[in-house]
């Protein structure tokens, strides 16, 4: 088996872990828009699985030959979560770590996706795993965006400014 199939397979059984993560979580998550946003982050986390599927199935010579064009989802997640109006402030402690977590998910993601495009000299997975490199940058932007302002209103609660 080729190191571009390993690294799809790898790629399409760490989606599967986010989509547990954000399905398992979004019932201890407080706030009901969080709920929202979990579930609608376990979608896309499916979606990434299932577009990583089609390549692994076209490079494995199931597929060989079929045309692969890669969707543009990149802003999907962004607009999602401005529709879904999440009042982050209105998150408690415990929302707090479960938000941390998806942040380190999301950032492990587009880190892995970022190496494993350095390291492929195949145009097509190149091209795939660039974009979801990039997708997940999004993610990650959204969720260190929302941690740090959920963490500054903690301070501010507790009379606490550490800087």
């Amino acid at each position: 088996m080729n190191d571009n199939l390993k690294v799809l397979e790898y790629a399409m059984e760490m989606e599967k872990q986010g989509r547990d993560f954000y399905l398992k979580n979004k019932d201890m998550i407080k706030d009901s828009k969080g709920k929202d946003l979990f579930e609608e982050l376990a979608a896309v986390e499916a979606d990434h699985y299932e577009l990583l599927k089609k390549y692994h199935n076209y490079l494995s010579e199931e597929e060989q030959g079929k045309p692969l064009n890669l969707e543009d989802e990149s802003k999907i997640f962004e607009k999602q979560l401005e529709e879904s109006n999440i009042n982050f402030d209105t998150l408690n402690g415990s929302d707090l770590a479960i938000m941390r977590m998806a942040y380190i998910i999301e950032n492990d993601f587009a880190e892995f996706y970022k190496n494993a495009a350095q390291s492929t000299e195949d145009a097509a997975v190149k091209e795939l795993l660039e974009e979801l490199a990039e997708w997940e940058n999004g993610h990650r932007k959204v969720f260190y965006d929302r941690f740090n302002n959920m963490m500054q209103q903690n301070w501010f609660k507790q009379n606490f400014a550490p800087f």
